[in-house]
C-alpha cells in the first residue's frame, strides 16, 4: 500500500467515525518524561480533537502489588471506557507508553479506532537474554536514585538506540519528575514483566494496527523486520531521516505520514 493510499484511508476511516462520534487522541508518552511532549502535536491538530494524556510517573498509576502492568492498563481501560461513550478514540504510545498501550489494546480493543505504536517494543524479552537485561535495568534504578539531574540526563540521552534523534528529552526536568517513581516504575513496568508474544495481536483487526519506527533507528528497524518475518500483522511505518524520537524529530511528518486532522491555518 503507498503512502497516500494509507492517508486516503486513515482519512475516510477517520471522516467516516466522526460522523458518529467526535475524536479523542489518547496519547502515552515514554520514560523519563511528561505528557507535556505532546505539546508540539497539540498544537498542529485541529482545534475539535479532545485529548487525553495523562502524566504516567505519579503514584496513582504504580500502587498496588502486582509486579507488571496489570494496575496501570486497569487505571487507563477506567478513563477509556468512559471516554468510548463520547467519543471515538485514536491511541498511540510511544516507547515505554507503547508497551502499556499495547496491553491496553489486547485486553480491550474494541474501544480504539486507531492505534500506532511509535517505537515500542511491546514483547517478552528472550529467555537468554533476561539476566543482561536485569543487570543493566538495577544499573539504572541505583543512577535514578544517586546520579546528579545533569548528569542521568545527559548519559540517559547518550545510549545508543538514541543514535540518530536530533531531539533531547527536553521535558525531563528534576521539577516535574519523583525520582522514586521513576525507578518504580523503571522495575515495574520493564520489559522483564511484558508477557505478550506476536501471537497476542492475531485476535486484532490489523487495518486498526499501525507499527511505527525512525529510519535512522538501526535497532527498531530489525525489529520490525523481525516481527513482520515472524507473522506480526498491521501496517508498518517507516519515517525517513528520523531515529528512535521520531515523533518528536518531525512533528509536522507525524501529522502528515499518519492522516491525522490538522488545525486550519487562521
Amino acid at each position: 500500500m503507498s503512502r497516500q493510499q494509507t492517508k486516503q484511508r486513515i482519512m475516510a476511516d477517520v471522516k467516516s467515525n466522526s460522523e458518529v462520534k467526535p475524536q479523542c487522541f489518547l496519547a502515552l508518552h515514554g520514560f523519563l518524561s511528561t505528557s507535556r511532549v505532546w505539546k508540539p502535536l497539540k498544537e498542529r491538530l485541529d482545534d475539535n480533537v479532545h485529548w487525553y494524556t495523562p502524566d504516567l510517573i505519579q503514584s496513582r498509576f504504580l500502587v498496588g502489588q502486582d509486579p507488571g502492568l496489570s494496575h496501570v492498563v486497569k487505571e487507563l481501560k477506567s478513563e477509556c471506557v468512559k471516554l468510548a461513550k463520547d467519543y471515538s478514540i485514536t491511541a498511540m504510545g510511544y516507547s515505554m507508553g507503547g508497551r502499556i498501550l499495547a496491553h491496553l489494546v489486547v485486553d480491550s480493543p474494541d474501544l480504539f479506532d486507531r492505534v500506532f505504536f511509535l517505537s515500542a517494543d511491546p514483547f517478552s524479552v528472550d529467555e537468554n537474554l533476561r539476566s543482561a537485561r536485569l543487570e543493566w535495568q538495577k544499573s539504572w534504578i541505583k543512577k535514578f536514585n544517586t546520579m546528579a539531574w545533569n548528569e542521568l540526563i545527559e548519559e540517559w540521552n547518550s545510549q545508543s538506540v538514541f543514535e540518530g534523534s536530533k531531539s533531547q528529552d527536553s521535558w525531563a526536568d528534576e521539577e516535574n519528575l519523583d525520582r522514586r517513581l521513576l525507578a518504580e516504575s523503571f522495575e515495574k513496568w520493564s520489559r522483564l514483566n511484558q508477557i505478550l508474544e506476536i501471537s497476542s495481536f492475531k485476535h486484532l483487526d490489523s487495518s486498526r494496527i499501525h507499527w511505527c519506527y525512525g529510519e535512522l533507528d538501526s535497532k527498531y528497524r530489525e525489529l520490525h523486520k523481525k516481527w513482520k518475518e515472524q507473522g506480526l500483522t498491521g501496517e508498518f511505518i517507516s519515517f525517513p531521516g528520523c531515529g528512535h524520537r521520531f515523533p518528536f524529530d518531525n512533528v509536522e511528518a507525524l501529522v502528515e505520514r499518519l492522516g491525522f486532522p490538522k488545525r486550519w491555518a487562521k
